[in-house]
């Protein structure tokens, strides 16, 4: 398994652990505790992992990269979670943000910066100038379907309205595409496909 494969996994498992009505018996807190540990981990390896395996040419790109990284970090985070406020309190999306506020809260800034982190991750692998053809290309493609296919197997599994699942699917998927308008500029692997021709 690819650490492409491993990053995209923990994003979605992250997912996995949004307090809802339906699992308000499970002691949220409790069930948070171990992910939140293993995931921190996981994100600083991710982040740091093309530092660390940059060939030597690459190393100053690459790090170029990371710094602009992290404004692009802060950026998509914070469109994800206007993303979820705005769902939860003007769409009214079936949550336990009443009842469990904080859980929420800290559900939502927990899985916004993964989800900000693994999809700037991503983005170094495409190679294509325009910041809005990347911007679709992460947002919608890569993020937008996968949350789709994650979502629309919930009804699988738990009684559910179809049209909240479809409304959070679309919103979300809209505000982490704006969001990815301010990825930094991909230079080190556009470089190495020209140069490689």
């Amino acid at each position: 398994m690819s650490l492409k494969n491993v990053t995209e996994l923990f994003m979605w498992a992250v997912y996995l652990f949004e307090p809802l009505p339906h699992s308000e018996g499970a002691g949220f807190t409790n069930i948070i505790a171990y992910p939140l540990a293993d995931g921190i981990a996981l994100i600083v390896l991710g982040l740091l992992i093309g530092l660390l395996l940059a060939k030597g040419s690459d190393k100053p790109a690459a790090m170029q990269y990371a710094n602009k990284a992290w404004f692009s970090l802060i950026f998509v985070f914070a469109c994800f979670f206007a993303g979820r406020v705005f769902l939860y309190t003007v769409m009214d999306i079936y949550s336990s943000i009443d009842t469990y506020f904080f859980e929420t809260i800290l559900w939502v800034t927990i899985t916004g910066i993964t989800v900000s982190a693994v999809l700037i991750w991503f983005s170094q692998f495409i190679v294509n100038r325009s910041k809005v053809i990347r911007a679709v290309l992460i947002g919608c493609v890569l993020f937008g379907a996968n949350l789709t296919i994650f979502n629309f197997f919930v009804p699988l599994v738990f009684m559910s309205d179809i049209t909240d699942l479809l409304i959070r699917t679309l919103f979300e998927t809209f505000f982490v595409t704006v969001g990815m308008l301010f990825l930094p500029e991909n230079k080190i692997f556009y470089e190495s496909t020209v140069c490689d021709h």
